[in-house]
């Protein structure tokens, strides 16, 4: 009998490896998009500002214009252009039904960065996205089609890599693409939070979250103590765990997380795929508090009823945990990461109500009931706020107060809930001004206050009455006026410059409020192609000998202008 035991055993663990493996060995036989060694800085599904990560960073030895291979055979099917976000990229689509991305270069090809700049040029802009006809620049798998570098949104160089499905435009995980990547380390886990989700539920006598560290290695965990863990009614789990992956000391993501109570499975995610449109739910997927207020990424096993995240495989009860039986459960919990590297993290909880404990049965300091699943507005004297159904995560208990004006806004400062719930869809956002000054009402925006207590521009427009705003984020609005026009600060020019050694003509721009929002750059009344690099607040033209005369002098004349429409204008004669 126990031979046969151990022989289902052993089957039943084949069968598991083999569907893994087969998940693996039925892809496309993609090569590596670099020639030489992968090692990841961030991996697929990690938790960012607002999103997933939908990719791989690919280290490229802490330097730009490394060569980037296509990882098939396929064509060119877009390219885009941006100061933000990804920068310059390409989308490779593949006859196998994936497209492949290649993120932050800093020069495409020959052939298309000729074609991208004669687009720029016809459109006088800098910013562009193109959809070429297929057949316009096919590929061979090994083909170069650009050199690394760190444009748009990147925070250093490496390739921002990507795998999608070419009939939905889905992100898939990379790491499940055979790729030559090199693991063999357990995710770690940091600490385990537990969550009371009922008027009546408590953990270790309190109404309150409460945060447990761990110890262990080897991916066994338990926690500091191995007391059971009082709790009592609705309660949810949440995890602080990353990975790391081998010759990389980089924080990374995990691929899965699964919530076993007494053996029974409650809750299981999985990061193998998901779409653009739902990757905003990151912000329920995990205790936003905790990310706003710590910046820890504390993945919550539990589900909020407007979560509608697809990486959820396997929910009961939305992952709450109902106890009231007086007995003692086991708790495990198992992370893993893309090659089932796993942790195990097992702990006990008690099952005791605490009768002397004061519950907070009604709630009385809000100002409205907010149900998720309904419209809900509110409005107040100078003030209206109205949220579409779907833009909350959970009904919310709304709080609304007022102060007085801070020093240069033109407004009450409005306090609206607070900025550690967050908010899936934009709502507006109305104020009307307590002053106003005379002839700019054009240059009037709302703004608040940012976690590092500094003014932050928010946006808006004047409606006759007030300023409305569309925005996804709680916190505290005032009213202020932007009349300030952008700084223009030459780096290498001045005027009757003779630049005949330079390759560029550079500026660092800024803006005190509202932001940059367009730059043009004519030489000699002609539009020349001046990019934006807003990491750096740098704005930089490179000399192009097949649309600029050398050797001779030229005039150059920059316009900045920002968000409110205060403009800028720099004005040089040079040499080149």
């Amino acid at each position: 009998m126990k031979k046969i035991i151990a022989s289902n055993i052993l089957l039943f663990l084949f069968s598991i490896i083999n569907v893994y493996s087969q998940a693996i060995i039925d892809r496309p036989d993609f090569r590596s998009p670099v020639d030489f060694p992968i090692y990841l800085s961030s991996n697929f599904g990690e938790i960012r500002k607002d999103h997933f990560h939908s990719g791989i960073d690919i280290k490229t030895q802490g330097v730009i214009g490394k060569k980037i291979y296509s990882t098939g055979k396929g064509y060119i099917s877009r390219i885009n252009v941006s100061p933000n976000g990804f920068g310059k990229v390409l989308y490779i689509t593949h006859p196998d039904g994936y497209v492949t991305v290649y993120a932050h270069l800093s020069n495409f090809n020959p052939k298309i960065e000729e074609f991208v700049k004669q687009n720029q040029y016809r459109r006088k802009i800098h910013r562009i996205n193109l959809f070429p006809i297929p057949n316009r620049f096919p590929v061979s798998k090994g083909e170069i089609i650009g050199l690394s570098g760190n444009t748009g949104r990147s925070q250093g160089p490496h390739l921002h890599f990507e795998v999608r499905d070419a009939k939905n435009e889905h992100p898939l995980n990379p790491l499940l693409f055979n790729f030559d990547i090199e693991d063999n380390m357990n995710p770690k886990i940091i600490s385990l939070f537990i969550y009371p989700l009922s008027g009546t539920s408590h953990v270790n006598q309190q109404t309150k979250k409460k945060r447990y560290l761990t110890k262990g290695n080897n991916g066994r965990y338990i926690l500091n103590s191995d007391h059971p863990i009082p709790v009592w009614d609705k309660i949810g789990f949440g995890i602080e765990t990353l990975d790391y992956l081998n010759h990389s000391w980089n924080k990374c993501g995990v691929y899965s997380i699964e919530v076993l109570i007494d053996g029974e499975q409650t809750y299981y995610h999985e990061m193998d795929e998901f779409s653009f449109g739902e990757t905003r739910y990151v912000n329920s997927f995990i205790d936003y508090e905790e990310k706003v207020r710590k910046n820890k990424n504390i993945h919550c096993t539990f589900v909020a009823p407007n979560n509608n995240l697809s990486v959820y495989k396997a929910l009961k009860n939305n992952g709450i945990i109902q106890l009231t039986d007086q007995q003692v459960h086991e708790i495990s919990i198992f992370v893993k990461d893309a090659y089932q590297n796993t942790s195990n993290l097992k702990f006990l909880v008690r099952s005791i109500k605490v009768d002397t404990l004061v519950y907070e049965k009604v709630k009385t300091d809000y100002t409205r009931i907010m149900p998720y699943n309904l419209d809900n507005t509110y409005f107040h004297n100078d003030f209206k706020i109205v949220i579409p159904k779907g833009s909350l995560y959970d009904t919310l208990f709304f709080r609304y107060a007022k102060t007085p004006a801070i020093p240069g806004s033109f407004s009450q400062t409005h306090h609206v809930h607070n900025r550690y719930v967050p908010v899936h869809k934009p709502f507006s956002l109305w104020i009307k001004p307590d002053s106003l000054p005379k002839g700019y009402e054009m240059n009037l925006l709302i703004a608040s206050i940012n976690k590092e207590n500094e003014v932050s521009a928010v946006g808006g427009k004047w409606d006759g009455k007030g300023v409305e705003v569309q925005t996804r984020e709680f916190g505290k609005f005032f009213i202020v006026a932007d009349t300030v026009p952008p700084e223009i600060r030459p780096v290498n020019i001045k005027n009757h410059t003779d630049l005949s050694g330079k390759s560029s003509i550079r500026f660092v721009v800024t803006d005190n409020l509202s932001g940059i929002h367009s730059y043009n750059g004519f030489i000699d009344n002609e539009w020349v192609l001046f990019e934006y690099d807003p990491k750096n607040d740098l704005v930089f033209y490179t000399f192009d000998e097949k649309r600029l005369e050398k050797g001779k002098n030229h005039e150059l004349v920059l316009t900045i202008i920002d968000g409110k429409d205060n403009i800028s204008v720099y004005y040089a004669k040079f040499f080149w």
